[in-house]
C-alpha cells in the first residue's frame, strides 16, 4: 500500500497516512500572503472640469564656440526672441525658445549665428528604472538573479511555460491578463473536470506572477518573463493538496495536448514509503523524451529538530529533473529549503516574496514553491532568446551561469548557485547537444555480508582531459533510507573522448534492496561541472 504525506502532522509529530490514499503532493509554501494588498481605489474626474493650461516655452540648449563669442550670441538670441534661463562656465546658454516655437525650430534658428557651435532641444530623461509597476520596489527577487537586465535582451516572447498548481486568476488579476498570456482550459482542470482551472487557494497565482507577470502595465509587481504564455494546469485542491497520479496525468498531458516547453511544479512529495516515486518518474522521463525542460520545489522539509534535511521530496529528485532551493535577501540558504545533491541543482529567492494573488490582490509567500518560479521564468528568457536549443542545452546554461554561492563550485546546499539570467542570455558558451540521462539498472550477488560493486560512471557536462585525477563526488543512498551519503573517487578519462570513474563500494553486513548510486565531478577553480547518470543497483 503506498503512503500520504498531509500539509500537517498529528500531535504526535507523524505524518498522517490514511488506509486507502495515494501518495500525495503538496504546494511548497508558508504563510500564505503575509502581507496582501487590496487594490487601490480610483476616482474619476468631474468631467465637467475644466483647466487652463499654462503656456509652456521649449527649451534648447546652445553650445558656443569659444568665450569669446559668447557675448554676442547671447545678445543674437534675445534679439532671435530667445529667453536666456541660464548660462554655463562650460561656453553654453540654455534658452527658452520663444512663445509657439518648438525647440526644433528654434534649433535652426540658433545654428544660424555666428558663433554657434551646435543648438539642440533639451530632452527630458528619466530614471533607468526597470519597470514603470507600482510595487517593484518590494520584489527584491528580481534584481538578484540580474533579471532587468536580462529583459534587455529577452523577455520570453515565444516560450509557454506548464504550471502544475492551483489553479491561475487569469480572469481577476489585471497582471495575468494579457492577451493570450494565461491559457486556462477545463480540460486541464484535474480537480472539477471540464471547469475552468481556477485558483481558490492563491498559490497558483503567486507562482503564476514570480514567472511571468505582465510588465510595464501600472499595475502591482512583474515576472521574470513578462512575454511567456503560462497554461493553467490544476492539479491541486482548495487546500493545496493533490496526488501522485493526478500530477503523473499532468505531465503527459502538458507535452500530448500543449506547445508548453517547460513544466513548473512548485509541489513535492516523500513518494512512496518503499522508496522513489515510480509513477512521477516515468511521467517525467515520458516528458523528458518529448522535449520538455521540468523544474520543481525541492521542498520544504525539517526533521524533527525544525531543521531542514537532504531527504529527497519528490518530483525535484527526479533523474534530469532541475530541483531548486530558496535563499533569502543576504544570499544565504533560507531556514526551511531542503538541500542536498538529489533535490537541488539551483537557488533562487524565496523568502518574503511579493506577487499576483487572486482578485487584484498582491502579497508576499515564502517557500521552494517561491523559488521555483524564478528558475522557470529564467529558462523562458534562455529559450526565447536561443528556440532552436533543447532542453538539455537551456539547463546546462543555467547551470553553468549561475552565480556560485556557498563553498566553491558545485555544493551540497547550493548545487550550481543562485540562477542568472542575465548571465546566461549574455554568455558566449555554447552548450553541448545532448540527451537526458538515463538510469541504469545492475544486479549484484550478495552472501549477506558483503558484496563488492566496481561501478563504472560515464558523465556528461563540461570536462576535459585535464580533469583527469581530480576529485569526484560519489552519492549513495542505501536501502530503506531516503538520505544519501558520500564517499569520494577518482576521474578518468577514456578514449572515446568521455570522462568516469571507477569506484569500489563495500558495505558490511551488506543489505539487500536497491541502491541507489550518482557520480557528480564539483569542480575547481576552472569552473568545470558534470553529473553521471544514477546508477541502481539491485542487492539479491
Amino acid at each position: 500500500m503506498s503512503g500520504t504525506v498531509q500539509r500537517d502532522r498529528n500531535p504526535e509529530g507523524r505524518d498522517r497516512m490514511p488506509d486507502s490514499a495515494r501518495p500525495r503532493l503538496r504546494a511548497l509554501a508558508f504563510a500564505c500572503a503575509l502581507v496582501l494588498f487590496s487594490a487601490p481605489t480610483v476616482a474619476l474626474a468631474d468631467a465637467s472640469a475644466t483647466v487652463s493650461p499654462a503656456v509652456t516655452r521649449s527649451s534648447v540648449i546652445v553650445g558656443v564656440s569659444d568665450s569669446a563669442h559668447m557675448a554676442s550670441v547671447r545678445v543674437a538670441l534675445e534679439a532671435a526672441g530667445g529667453l536666456i534661463k541660464k548660462t554655463y562656465d562650460w561656453n553654453a546658454f540654455l534658452v527658452s525658445a520663444p512663445a509657439g516655437t518648438d525647440s526644433t525650430s528654434f534649433s535652426r534658428v540658433a545654428e544660424g549665428i555666428e558663433g554657434v557651435a551646435y543648438a539642440q532641444g533639451n530632452a527630458t530623461l528619466h530614471a533607468a528604472d526597470a519597470t514603470t509597476d507600482p510595487r517593484f520596489d518590494v520584489q527584491w527577487g528580481l534584481p538578484a538573479i540580474g533579471a532587468p537586465a536580462a529583459w534587455d535582451l529577452s523577455q520570453g516572447a515565444g516560450v509557454s511555460v506548464a504550471v502544475l498548481d492551483s489553479g491561475i486568476d487569469g480572469l481577476y488579476s489585471p497582471d495575468l491578463e494579457g492577451p493570450g498570456q494565461v491559457v486556462m482550459d477545463g480540460q486541464f482542470n484535474y480537480i472539477s473536470s471540464g471547469v475552468t482551472p481556477m485558483d481558490y487557494f492563491g498559490h497558483g497565482t503567486h507562482v503564476a506572477g514570480i514567472a511571468a507577470a505582465l510588465r510595464n502595465n501600472g499595475v502591482w509587481g512583474v515576472g521574470t518573463a513578462p512575454q511567456a504564455t503560462l497554461y493553467a494546469f490544476k492539479v491541486l485542491d482548495d487546500t493545496g493538496n493533490g496526488d501522485d497520479a493526478v500530477v503523473a496525468d499532468a505531465i503527459r498531458d502538458v507535452v500530448d495536448k500543449t506547445p508548453c516547453k517547460i513544466i513548473s511544479m512548485s509541489l513535492g512529495g516523500s513518494g512512496d514509503p518503499g522508496g522513489g516515486d515510480p509513477a512521477l518518474a516515468a511521467a517525467v522521463a515520458y516528458a523528458q523524451s518529448k522535449g520538455a525542460l521540468v523544474i520543481a520545489a525541492a521542498g520544504n522539509g525539517t526533521n524533527d529538530n525544525g531543521v531542514p534535511t537532504t531527504a529527497p521530496s519528490y518530483p525535484a529528485a527526479i533523474a534530469g529533473v532541475i530541483g531548486v532551493g530558496a535563499i533569502d535577501s543576504n544570499e544565504s540558504l533560507a531556514s526551511f529549503s531542503n538541500y542536498g545533491p538529489v533535490d537541488e541543482d539551483l537557488v533562487a529567492p524565496g523568502v518574503t516574496i511579493y506577487s499576483t494573488l487572486p482578485h487584484n490582490t498582491f502579497g508576499a509567500m515564502s517557500g521552494t514553491s517561491m523559488a521555483t518560479p524564478f528558475v522557470s521564468g529564467a529558462a523562458a528568457l534562455v529559450w526565447s532568446a536561443h528556440p532552436s536549443w533543447n532542453a538539455t542545452q537551456v539547463a546546462y546554461m543555467l547551470e553553468n551561469t549561475a552565480q556560485d554561492l556557498g563553498a566553491a563550485g558545485v555544493d551540497v546546499y547550493y548545487g550550481h548557485g543562485l540562477v542568472r539570467p542575465d548571465l546566461a542570455l549574455e554568455s558566449t558558451i555554447t552548450p553541448p547537444i545532448s540527451t537526458p540521462p538515463a538510469t541504469e539498472t545492475i544486479s549484484i550477488a550478495s552472501n549477506g555480508y558483503s558484496a563488492r560493486l566496481r561501478a563504472p560512471f560515464v558523465l556528461s557536462g563540461d570536462l576535459t582531459p585535464s580533469t583527469t585525477g581530480r576529485a569526484l563526488v560519489v552519492w549513495v543512498k542505501k536501502p530503506g533510507s531516503g538520505r544519501w551519503s558520500y564517499s569520494s573517487a577518482r576521474l578518468t578519462y577514456g578514449s572515446d573522448g568521455l570522462a568516469g570513474a571507477l569506484w569500489w563500494y563495500r558495505y558490511t553486513p551488506i543489505l539487500r534492496g536497491v541502491y541507489s548510486f550518482q557520480a557528480k565531478f564539483a569542480g575547481d577553480e576552472t569552473g568545470l561541472a558534470a553529473t553521471s547518470r544514477i546508477i541502481t543497483v539491485s542487492v539479491r
